[in-house]
């Protein structure tokens, strides 16, 4: 059937150009019928364009075959190319396969009804050495087996080739020697399926030596070699030769098709284990940032009462500063006191009038140095509600960090339950396997009971044969034993390809298993991992916590100057403030002036000087 496919406009345009432009170039007549059919490859935007070049019972020049070949050998346009009796010699086919040899397009490659001869078939068989693309070739009506140099190129290219599937060679004049060269290639060749023979010269020799071929070529599937005065019980042999290798490549392609149906549920069966696998980890991941996350909240937290707790030290300290003030200024007074006991003793009588208003202001001064006390009191409580909101927050942790521990037994089950439903799905592959090796036995004893009754229906042959043929006797013998050999060799091997694939599946079913015992490792060792980084938490949580303890004790020293602080405060408020003067106009320096209730519209204060004018003069 004609290959039908669209092709870009562009290519079409491009080969018609250039096959017009070498015409002229040559002074060539361009051909009328490659121009049609590029036109109406150019013109057709619609419909489905043909992708063959057929050039058919036109003579073909050795100037058009060299303008057709610089055409070809670069052209991806065309898969067909027709050059069915177009009387081509020995240079037009050299020039048009040296261009092929490049070409990545050509499937198809008909030279029927050409005459070719020794030149011809040397560059076809060259063709065959270097092309990869082609796929059909058809030799038929021609002469390459008239000189036997032909047909050895041509086996020599075929032995090479990797991509030719069918061969005609109909109607050549091979003879038996021609045969035997293509039998050789025949050995060499793992590609080629049909191979048509029909009406050439091959003889006895040739269909022995054919046959001998196909006891190791596996891929021919048909052989024609009507018209070649080859004796029938050959005949016969390369028919049965034929169709065993037809049920080979059957059971080959079955047994593939099986093993890549069963590939691809072990692939899908390790998907599905390492998605599960790295679903886990990444609910572990998760996890571990949660808790990351939630360890920098605390230790942000922990970082923010610690700021509090160095602002409450600061108050602390400046309330002892302005204690030791206090202290200072008592013991200023104490001194001045002392200095002035004389001047007490002389203004006794002024002080027992002066002491009422005194105890008044020392009253006062108790009530203030009381609600310092109070404020003092309410700073403790709040230190004692911040060190109760600490121990709270640390609780909270200690339950989260439980609540961890929990989420992670939690996990650990869950890589239990996938590590079960691997093994399960390991062993459902293996039943697989098991069956597949019952399906092949079976295939197996199916084989060997067909050769058993090919063996007996050899046997009749044979008794049939010394019968009838009595002066072939000897040939019958003789290929009894070939097909006895053959089925030895059928059946080892058969028993290598059993073995094979029994090690393939054993190293499959291996590997898988290393493979999840290398994932359950990697898991453990992340699990450990994850343990280790949470004793390093605990570990720093119990710093903390050591931490705390210690704020705690310096909170309680803090208290405790406190309550000495107080107790100093108080013996202070026992000293009386005595208001030192003189008659007349003086300056008395006195660290701290006290207002006088007698006196106290001339009293001022100024930088510690205090200025006294007293009326009364005793």
């Amino acid at each position: 059937p004609m290959v039908t496919v669209d092709v870009p406009l562009s290519a079409m345009e491009s080969f018609r150009e250039r096959y017009s432009r070498l015409c002229r170039d040559s002074h060539q007549e361009p051909l009328r019928i490659v121009l049609e059919q590029a036109r109406e490859r150019c013109n057709d935007r619609g419909a489905p364009m043909r992708k063959r070049l057929d050039v058919s019972t036109m003579c073909l020049s050795v100037e058009q075959c060299l303008i057709l070949a610089k055409c070809l050998r670069t052209d991806d346009t065309f898969t067909d190319l027709m050059l069915t009796d177009c009387v081509l010699n020995d240079e037009g086919c050299k020039a048009l396969c040296r261009a092929l040899k490049s070409n990545a397009s050509i499937r198809d490659l008909n030279l029927k009804g050409n005459n070719l001869r020794t030149g011809g078939a040397e560059a076809v068989g060259s063709l065959l050495k270097y092309n990869s693309t082609l796929i059909r070739l058809s030799l038929e009506w021609n002469s390459v087996g008239a000189v036997d140099g032909g047909v050895t190129s041509l086996a020599e290219g075929l032995a090479v080739n990797k991509t030719l599937e069918k061969l005609d060679l109909r109607s050549n004049q091979i003879s038996h020697k021609g045969a035997v060269e293509l039998a050789h290639a025949l050995k060499k060749n793992d590609s080629l399926k049909e191979l048509d023979l029909r009406w050439n010269n091959c003889g006895l020799l040739g269909g022995r030596a054919l046959l001998s071929a196909l006891q190791q070529n596996k891929t021919l599937v048909q052989l024609d070699l009507t018209g070649n005065d080859v004796p029938n019980d050959i005949l016969q042999s390369i028919a049965v030769t034929m169709g065993r290798n037809v049920e080979q490549q059957a059971l080959e392609s079955q047994h593939y098709f099986r093993t890549t149906v069963l590939t691809r549920e072990i692939k899908q069966l390790q998907e599905d284990s390492r998605m599960q696998i790295s679903d886990l980890i990444g609910r572990l991941d998760q996890q571990r940032e949660r808790f990351e996350h939630t360890n920098r909240s605390s230790q942000l937290k922990i970082g923010q009462l610690q700021e509090t707790l160095a602002e409450t030290t600061h108050e602390k300290e400046l309330l002892e500063a302005k204690c030791n003030m206090s202290e200072a200024f008592v013991s200023v007074n104490e001194q001045k006191v002392k200095d002035l006991g004389d001047l007490v003793v002389r203004l006794k009588g002024e002080a027992d009038d002066e002491r009422k208003e005194h105890k008044a202001e020392l009253e006062k001064e108790k009530q203030r140095h009381m609600t310092l006390q109070r404020e003092l009191s309410d700073s403790v409580r709040t230190s004692q509600k911040q060190e109760a909101e600490f121990e709270t927050k640390i609780h909270d942790l200690q339950v989260q960090q439980k609540k961890l521990e929990q989420h992670i037994n939690i996990l650990k089950s869950e890589l239990d339950m996938a590590q079960e439903t691997v093994k399960q799905r390991e062993k459902e592959a293996a039943e697989k396997l098991q069956q597949e090796e019952e399906r092949h036995l079976k295939m197996t004893r199916e084989m060997e009971r067909r050769h058993r009754d090919e063996e007996t229906r050899w046997r009749d042959l044979q008794q049939s044969c010394q019968q009838s043929w009595s002066e072939r006797f000897q040939q019958a013998e003789t290929a009894r034993f070939k097909s006895e050999e053959l089925i030895a060799q059928l059946k080892t091997e058969h028993i290598d390809s059993k073995r094979k694939w029994d090690d393939e599946a054993t190293r499959t079913h291996e590997h898988l298993k290393d493979t999840h015992q290398l994932k359950v490792r990697l898991l453990e060792e992340k699990f450990t991992a994850e343990q280790s980084e949470k004793m390093e938490l605990q570990s720093h949580l119990n710093s903390q916590a050591l931490r705390l303890v210690e704020l705690q004790s310096l909170v309680n020293s803090r208290d405790l100057e406190l309550q000495t602080v107080k107790r100093n405060m108080e013996q202070s408020n026992r000293v009386r403030c005595v208001c030192v003067s003189r008659c007349g106009t003086g300056v008395v320096r006195v660290p701290g002036a006290v207002q006088c209730p007698k006196c106290h519209p001339w009293l001022t204060s100024a930088g510690g000087l205090a200025v006294h004018k007293c009326l009364n003069v005793s």
